[in-house]
């Protein structure tokens, strides 16, 4: 005679040490109300265009994420993050498009002052189907990401150093090596004019990220560690689906 026992097995989550990763957090947007700052700060993204609208992050939260409809659409706060001069941050961000991307330069977040001065005063975060960068007004340095699935959801991090020669851009948790300089790269120094946070659209420079919905960003006064990164994806990854495994 047989039996047949049904168990379901659930992925335990790694443990995150979740006050570690609040030292040194300017705002974080996640949850139910992407637009209110969770860290306490009062950073909220007040001031926005008619074509934000709230969709379903990679958490399958039903208005857990910003939702951008064309590329001159943005949100931003009205206060400053208190970041100046060449100084330590981070920024973390899931992103997913409905269509796969083409080689256009789209803008996903920036703060600084975006001109053309060069002296390293702007940090915005730039994609296309090649690759990420960030760019800073003559202090441009970039990865490449190529052949990605851009409609599926992706965990990005950059995390500055002082210095973009040893700073770090992260996929999904992966450190990128083989960081590529910016042909008209003045300085590696990002020498910033504090300001407001700004998402998807922010200058003529770039187009913005039209089509695409962005959650769970977080803005750091430091750089933040590969393990940090890893237990940021851990937090903020979709929960595995159940298993279930048949014996007999």
């Amino acid at each position: 005679m047989y039996s047949q026992l049904l168990f379901v097995m659930f992925a335990t989550p790694a443990l995150v040490n979740a006050s570690t990763l609040d030292v040194g957090m300017i705002a974080n947007y996640k949850g139910s109300n992407p637009y209110l700052d969770a860290s306490g700060n009062n950073k909220n993204l007040n001031i926005t265009t008619a074509g934000v609208l709230l969709s379903q992050n990679q958490r399958s939260e039903s208005q857990g994420a910003l939702q951008f409809l064309t590329n001159s659409d943005y949100v931003s706060s009205a206060i400053n993050l208190g970041l100046s001069g060449n100084t330590t941050y981070a920024y973390s961000f899931w992103i997913k498009f409905n269509s796969n991307i083409d080689s256009s330069n789209k803008n996903v977040l920036s703060f600084g002052v975006n001109f053309d001065s060069r002296d390293g005063s702007a940090a915005s975060f730039v994609i296309n189907n090649t690759g990420i960068a960030s760019w800073g007004s003559y202090a441009d340095a970039g990865v490449g990401v190529s052949g990605l699935n851009w409609q599926d959801w992706h965990h990005f991090v950059f995390s500055y150093d002082g210095n973009l020669a040893t700073s770090a851009f992260y996929l999904d948790k992966e450190n990128l090596a083989n960081i590529w300089f910016g042909s008209r790269n003045a300085t590696h120094i990002h020498n910033l004019v504090d300001s407001p946070l700004t998402l998807c659209y922010v200058s003529v420079a770039f187009e913005g990220i039209g089509g695409a919905s962005i959650s769970d960003v977080r803005i750091y006064n430091r750089t933040l560690s590969s393990s940090e990164v890893t237990q940021i994806y851990t937090q903020e990854v979709p929960e595995p689906s159940a298993l279930s495994l048949l014996v007999s």
